[in-house]
């Protein structure tokens, strides 16, 4: 079943009634729409051009059922479902379906849906009224989630979740945003994402299959690829430059918001790119096409014409080459790390097998989430620090207090010193462009794009880390491996855990680095081969 939810931002506009009724696009596909902001006095203005009278089949002799209110309204494009129930709000629009077996939505199983349209005020005043009143309704989520012969879906514009990270105006003084205790019951779940214009679209395809949220979060990817497509790094450095050079929220949720507005905008730029190579695309198939009618036994005008098209081909023909060589060049440079060879034998590898029971104390581990639970329960012991009596604890002091008396004052200068940006910049110019990138997607090439942006704001996280500042519950997250060693790989013993890092907090960590070998040149002696006693 395909959905959409439309901020359509007044439907009386002729190119809104004109996207609706377009078959061709996911809009006209879909089995329900949800529309926000039609601003209109009453539904009967919509008499005269009624875009709901023929919505995608203007042959049809029934039009598509419409719930509509002066704000919000839903569209269903199956005239045979029944609508039982419906409920209009000024800023919600809400409906009660029952699907008749001939006709199902998702699956055979489902027989019920609960709809719902909202637009919520983004003041906060009524914003937070809007929720705690629960004016939409929401509270029959628990009824949609009480059994599983029923299902909800709510479209929403961007101010019906909170993000302060994107919607800086206007400040809000309180955090209201939808009750994701609900949603969660009900199995949904709430994303946002910025509108590029006042005429949105977001399309779902919602399917009956089960949600494997056992297997955690996901990972935001960006192509490696992306920053060499002809106008990447220029669109992201100038939005780099327009973000302000300081801001009032404190550093480590500075970051965090910039790292989200990060993604936001470069899956933006990237699909944007993407349309215009496919318009090229459908440019040079037209050129074609239009050089392989003209005859050039006709006439003065064809023949000039003849030779404009070539001309025109000759050019696209060049950019088409240039870009082969760069993306050859860079599928040349990325198996120089990662050989496509070493993909083949994945099949016979222990490293890519998936994880076989576990066997621990508490018995054996067949499922995904008793495996993981075993994981967490055994790396949480293992890296626990254990009690110390008090002679372990005159022997730290005694190693760490002769450590510190060889340490000069210049090193340990150095080693507490803020960072700086020239640290980040000269570890970035040393770092392969190919590493892989942490859950966030932030590439290597991404940070030299966005430049002393990004590294001002890098250098303000560490700082305040330096200054005992804390992340968030659950930051920064790590994409985590086992990988098997030898012996019995039931054990998990005989795994080596790795993890991979977000780039940001890998560059900060390799500036630590470097300055803890300035300060062990000082404290090891150069002749030390290894642990040697009594040094």
């Amino acid at each position: 079943m395909l959905v959409a939810t439309w901020n359509c931002a007044m439907l009386n506009e002729p190119s809104r009634q004109a996207a609706l009724q377009n078959s061709a696009t996911p809009l006209g596909k879909a089995d329900i729409v949800f529309i926000q902001e039609m601003q209109l006095t009453s539904p009967q203005h919509l008499l005269t051009i009624n875009p709901f009278l023929q919505l995608q089949h203007p042959f049809a002799t029934q039009g598509h059922q419409a719930i509509l209110g002066s704000d919000c309204g839903i569209l269903l494009q199956n005239t045979k479902w029944v609508i039982e129930e419906s409920f209009l709000h000024h800023h919600a629009t809400y409906a009660r379906i029952r699907i008749p077996n001939s006709e199902p939505a998702l699956g055979q199983a489902i027989c019920t849906l609960y709809l719902w349209s909202i637009h919520a005020l983004p003041d906060d005043a009524n914003h937070h009224t809007f929720w705690a009143q629960d004016q939409a309704g929401l509270s029959q989520l628990d009824i949609a989630a009480a059994n599983d012969t029923s299902a909800a879906v709510i479209g929403t514009d961007w101010n019906a979740v909170a993000a302060p990270m994107l919607d800086n105006f206007p400040p809000r003084q309180q955090q209201c945003q939808l009750p994701l205790g609900q949603l969660a019951q009900a199995g949904m779940s709430v994303e946002t994402h910025p509108s590029r214009s006042d005429h949105s679209v977001v399309i779902l395809s919602l399917r009956t299959s089960m949600t494997r949220g056992e297997l955690g979060p996901g990972t935001w990817h960006l192509h490696r690829e992306a920053h060499l497509q002809p106008g990447f790094e220029l669109r992201m450095s100038h939005f780099a430059e327009q973000l302000p050079k300081e801001t009032p929220r404190p550093p480590i949720a500075a970051w965090y918001a910039f790292v989200e507005r990060v993604c936001t905008t470069s899956s933006n730029v990237i699909t944007t790119l993407s349309q215009q190579a496919r318009k090229r695309e459908a440019q040079r198939i037209a050129t074609l096409q239009e050089l392989a009618n003209i005859d050039i036994r006709h006439g003065d005008q064809n023949r000039a014409r003849f030779l404009e098209l070539l001309a025109v081909m000759r050019q696209m023909e060049i950019g088409q080459a240039t870009d082969t060589i760069k993306k050859h060049q860079a599928t040349h440079e990325l198996n120089m790390f990662q050989p496509t060879a070493w993909i083949l034998p994945k099949l016979e590898s222990c490293s890519f097998a998936a994880l076989p029971s576990i066997c621990n104390n508490q018995g054996i581990h067949h499922h995904i989430i008793e495996k993981l639970l075993a994981i967490q329960r055994f790396y949480m012991t293992l890296f626990t620090p254990k009690d110390r009596d008090r002679l372990s604890e005159e022997a730290s002091s005694m190693l760490l207090s002769s450590v510190k008396h060889h340490i000069s004052l210049a090193t340990r200068h150095t080693c507490d010193t803020s960072f700086t940006m020239d640290e980040l910049h000269s570890i970035l110019s040393r770092s392969q462009e190919m590493s892989a990138p942490g859950l966030d997607g932030i590439t290597y090439p991404l940070l030299c794009i966005l430049g002393n942006t990004a590294f001002s704001r890098l250098c303000a996280l560490g700082n305040a880390l330096f200054h005992d500042h804390h992340l968030p519950d659950g930051k920064p997250m790590l994409w985590g491996v086992l990988l098997p060693k030898k012996g019995d790989l039931s054990l998990l013993s005989n795994y080596r855990p790795l993890s991979i890092a977000a780039s940001s907090f890998r560059l900060l960590g390799v500036v630590i680095s470097n300055r803890l070998q300035v300060a062990t040149q000082e404290v090891i002696s150069p002749s030390q081969t290894g642990f040697i006693l009594g040094l």
